[in-house]
């Protein structure tokens, strides 16, 4: 049950949800960050000199956003938008991600904890 983005829909199974666009959740609207970059204390920062921290400072060091692939912006459900049949879909293929998303976090946190 995986939502895929579908000329202004989601599909759900063949179940066309409306959408609608908004500010990426992952990069704030800039298009990109500095999520793989990490983070650096101030001693790390002046080890690595004057140009790097102008640098990192300006978004020069930034990576293109994933989710919105530098767009800014992502379609989400309207979900005001919805139909009782597209309101129940949303409600199962929801449920079923967050389940899938439970499973993949302890299996995740066994492997990182060596089990």
């Amino acid at each position: 049950m995986i939502l895929m983005s579908h000329v202004g829909n989601f599909v759900e199974d063949g179940v066309a949800l409306p959408v609608k666009m908004a500010v990426c959740p992952l990069c704030g609207g800039r298009g990109h960050h500095a999520r793989n970059l990490g983070t650096f204390t101030g001693e790390e920062m002046d080890d690595l000199g004057d140009q790097f921290r102008e640098d990192y400072a300006a978004g020069l060091l930034d990576s293109k956003c994933e989710q919105c692939d530098g767009l800014r912006v992502v379609e989400i459900v309207d979900e005001a938008a919805l139909n009782q049949a597209q309101q129940a879909e949303l409600k199962e293929a929801t449920r079923f991600a967050d389940a899938a998303q439970a499973d993949y976090d302890s299996e995740h946190w066994l492997r990182e904890a060596g089990g």
